[in-house]
């Protein structure tokens, strides 16, 4: 039954609206509001200039509401404890409707069951009553599909699937075999109901050609109905108005939802509730296209004229965001106010929240303060209100230039709260009270990151360069060293000018500048021509940077220049000749320089070891793996003068190299190289979890956990390691895994559902945390449960080794089941992803029983 609902929902947002009414009160951030619903266009509106810039906060992404006359949902239920953990109602039903898709009856059953058990008043139950429905029909349980869609009769009479239900009763019929009862049915139906009842066929085609997704015959079938004169006896006729308002926004014709949405708010015959509706979408789709006026406007319009329906109190909420996004604090402080006289709750944090932002924004920043101080006190908050209060509050602290607080709250904001998108502003007022506290190595690093993490247009970026650089250049480092190089240069006598100018050179190219290094280089080879040792230094250099940025012609002629003049080292030309081939992509020719040059003797150390460094790679590109992790291999074990210079990227490229290839030694390696470059850097931690897997593949049990622990639990005292959400994913699915091994079934559970629940917890980890625990319950006797897992990691990932890992898991917990077809269709399933491993598995004894069976359908088929 999936995709019921979407012709009645505005595109892809998020279900706002029922988090306002519902579980988890959780609203949006600002990088949530540019993300979520792509189909809509929408951008967040540059920020106003002014002497110091607002922080960035943008209210919650529009609302999706509940249709309009079914009852706000109710608190859903805790899952089962040994349940597949779901972020969202969403992925929930997701999961539900791909085991119905791929013939898992009574798995989709079951998940269908969880999430009306879970989410009774949820948008999306109906959906999932009428899911279930079909579940209980495939399976054959006519009897219960009947009391279901009567069910769904009697909670939803008007609901726009009302009709869909009524049909889909009529085909349960016929499924029974009642073919006169259905006739009758359907003839009742069609003659003898109200007029609305019999133009019911007509608007559930309209909702089956949107289930197929077909968009144009959907918006054309709901356009008969919306046509026909508005009569109160006939309700479908405004449910199909929405409903072509719906597709058309769908399709991306707003103009067209637009106005379908206001002829809908005008028809005085629509029921009240939708037409309420028509108004509150009209706000949110103002607010989507940034356009907050209005917004405003219409949320105002919507509580004139319906100032006690259900969508009142959201509207008046949505009307202060509105304000607030306008950027008029005054505005927002008055609708907040309004909203608390008509509608507010004794404890609302979403409005308590942004009144504090909005007593920020306009500059009363002690009230703001005291206001966030005693809302964080409360512990109400949680999710992005936790995250954007903690926010504001070091951004009044900030501006209140109490820098030891702001010192404080923005490291903890950093460390609770990684990759979020207020890290670049965060970390500015980190980076700039720390100057100002006479701290410039940490206030340098806090920059750095602050500009690392900030996209184009960031408001702080002019003031942020600005300190970064005037800390560097009073400290020596390399970016505004450079500067300070290149500045002297232009006042220096002739004889100081060359090691100034290649100085520049070298920190421009050592920070990534190409462009930047090429002109100092070239400055120094036009401006210095009697300084010889310096100009073939320099043109060395600058043949480099030329091959390194594609410009082949000016190396090769520079190369050729150096070779005439005679006083280069003639090795480094030969060396320089073999880069120029590989990065012209000639590897073969490559090779037979770079061969030719290590098998001549006397070749100096550096040299030699810049040789076998591009044949390594020329190999590498030959797909000459052995021969290639070799020499890499033996450059790693070269002493540091020596050793040409590895990035971090490439070294922690190659360590997974190695390790697919069976090279434990060398991997490791890789990462005590990392580690010895300071072990608080993300490289570094990347490496230590590389290192504890390492240490699991050698049966290392003790060495391993032990690493685990310290990333996980660190001793009592010591900083946790700041860790990225998929590098806290990675260390709980290892930790759980050597659990499993340890026998320590319970905390490995923990974990593995630790990891699921993480919200960036996507691919690989996610997928090996079900495996896990579809191994633990199967081994525990609990096919069941196994079998949700193992279903679960193969329909929500796509690992190329877990993926298959969990359907061969899934077969044959379906085998010892008893249920062979499902097993063969898990098997087909198999055969088409993973065609390799498939065939590596065909003549397993324990899957044999699969090939005495008639060919499995194609997933997704009946």
């Amino acid at each position: 039954m999936a995709g019921w609902a979407e012709a009645f929902t505005l595109a892809t947002m998020p279900t706002l609206f029922l988090q306002f009414h519902g579980t988890c009160r959780r609203l949006a951030a600002a990088a949530l509001l540019g993300a979520a619903v792509p189909l809509l266009g929408a951008t967040e509106p540059a920020p106003a200039a002014a002497a110091v810039p607002a922080p960035p906060v943008t209210p919650p992404a529009p609302a999706a509401p509940t249709p309009p006359l079914a009852s706000p949902p109710a608190t859903p239920a805790a899952p089962p404890a040994a349940a597949v953990p779901v972020a969202s109602p969403e992925e929930l039903l997701r999961l539900a409707d791909g085991l119905l898709s791929r013939g898992f009856h009574d798995l989709a059953g079951q998940e269908y069951q969880r999430f009306l058990d879970a989410y009774p008043g949820h948008a999306l139950a109906p959906q999932a009553m009428l899911g279930l429905a079909e579940s209980r029909r495939s399976e054959g349980k006519t009897a219960a599909a009947l009391e279901l869609l009567d069910t769904f009769r009697h909670r939803w009479p008007n609901h726009e699937k009302a009709a869909a239900a009524a049909l889909l009763k009529g085909e349960v019929l016929l499924d029974q075999g009642q073919t006169a009862e259905a006739e009758r049915y359907f003839q009742q139906l069609e003659t003898d109901g109200p007029p609305a009842a019999r133009e019911a066929a007509t608007y559930y085609l309209g909702q089956q050609w949107t289930r197929q997704n077909k968009l144009a015959e959907a918006r054309a079938t709901f356009a008969k109905l919306a046509a026909r004169p508005p009569d109160p006896a006939c309700p479908f006729r405004a449910h199909a108005l929405f409903g072509l308002a719906a597709t058309a926004q769908k399709q991306g014709d707003l103009a067209a939802a637009a106005a379908a949405y206001r002829r809908l708010a005008d028809n005085a015959a629509a029921p009240p509730a939708l037409r309420e509706e028509a108004l509150f979408r009209l706000g949110e789709l103002a607010f989507w296209r940034g356009d907050y006026a209005a917004a405003a406007a219409a949320y105002e319009q919507q509580l004139t004229g319906h100032p006690n329906g259900p969508l009142a109190g959201a509207a008046a909420k949505r009307r202060a965001w509105a304000e607030f996004n306008r950027g008029d604090s005054a505005a927002t402080l008055a609708a907040l106010q309004a909203w608390r006289t008509r509608f507010g709750e004794a404890d609302d944090p979403e409005m308590a929240y942004l009144n504090a932002a909005a007593l920020a924004g306009a500059g009363r920043f002690p009230e703001a303060l005291a206001a966030l101080r005693e809302l964080l006190a409360k512990g109400s908050l949680a999710g992005d209100f936790l995250r954007l209060a903690r926010y504001q509050e070091t951004w009044c602290l900030w501006r209140l230039e109490r820098l030891p607080e702001t010192v404080e709250r923005a490291r903890a904001f950093l460390r609770e709260f990684p990759g979020v998108p207020e890290t670049a502003d965060m970390n500015f007022f980190l980076g700039d009270s720390l100057l100002r506290h006479h701290d410039p190595a940490g206030g340098e690093a806090a920059l750095r990151a602050a500009l690392g993490a900030a996209g184009p247009g960031w408001q702080f970026a002019p003031a942020a360069a600005g300190l970064l650089a005037g800390s560097l250049e009073a400290a020596g480092q390399p970016m505004a060293a450079a500067a300070v190089f290149r500045e002297l240069a232009g006042k220096a006598p002739p004889d100081k000018r060359p090691e100034l100018l290649l100085r520049a050179g070298r920190l421009a190219r050592r920070t990534g500048d190409a462009d930047a290094a090429i002109a100092d280089l070239e400055r120094l080879r036009r401006e210095c021509p009697d300084a010889k040792d310096a100009v073939r230094t320099a043109g060395l250099e600058l043949a480099e940077l030329y091959a390194e940025t594609r410009r082949y012609p000016q190396a090769e002629a520079l190369l050729r220049d150096l070779q005439a003049d005679g006083g280069a080292d003639p090795a480094a030309l030969r060396v320089f000749a073999g880069f120029l081939l590989v990065a012209r992509e000639d590897y073969p020719g490559a090779e037979k320089q770079l061969r030719a040059l290590l098998a001549e003797p006397g070749l100096p150390a550096q040299a030699a070891a810049a040789a076998r460094f591009y044949l390594a790679v020329a190999l590498l590109e030959q797909h000459r793996d052995p021969e290639a992790l070799e020499l890499f291999a033996a450059l790693l074990r070269e002493p540091e003068p020596v050793r040409p210079a590895l990035s971090d990227t490439l070294l922690l490229r190659l360590e997974r190299v190695f390790f697919d290839n069976g090279r434990d030694a060398d991997s490791e390696a890789v990462c005590r190289l990392l580690l010895e470059r300071g072990p608080d850097r993300a490289a570094a931690l990347s490496a230590r979890l590389r290192l504890a897997r390492l240490m699991l593949a050698r049966q290392q049990m003790a060495a391993a956990d032990q690493a685990v622990r310290a990333l996980l639990e660190p001793p009592p005292g010591t900083p946790p390691p700041a860790l990225t959400a998929a590098q806290r994913a990675e260390a709980l699915v290892l930790g759980g895994e050597l659990d499993l091994l340890a026998g320590r079934r319970d905390r490995a559970v923990t974990r593995f559902q630790e990891c699921l629940r993480l919200p960036e917890s996507r691919g690989e980890p996610a997928t090996r945390a079900r495996v896990g625990l579809a191994e633990i319950f199967r081994a525990e006797k609990r096919p069941a449960q196994a079998l949700q897992q193992a279903v679960s990691a193969f329909v929500l990932g796509d690992d190329p080794r877990y993926a298959p890992k969990a359907m061969l898991l899934a077969a044959q917990i379906l085998l010892e089941q008893g249920k062979a077809t499902e097993a063969a269709t898990t098997w087909g399933e198999l055969e088409q992803r993973y065609p390799t491993v498939a065939a590596a598995h065909r003549n397993d004894p324990a899957l044999q029983p699969l090939f005495q069976l008639k060919p499995a359908p194609k997933p997704g088929t009946k």
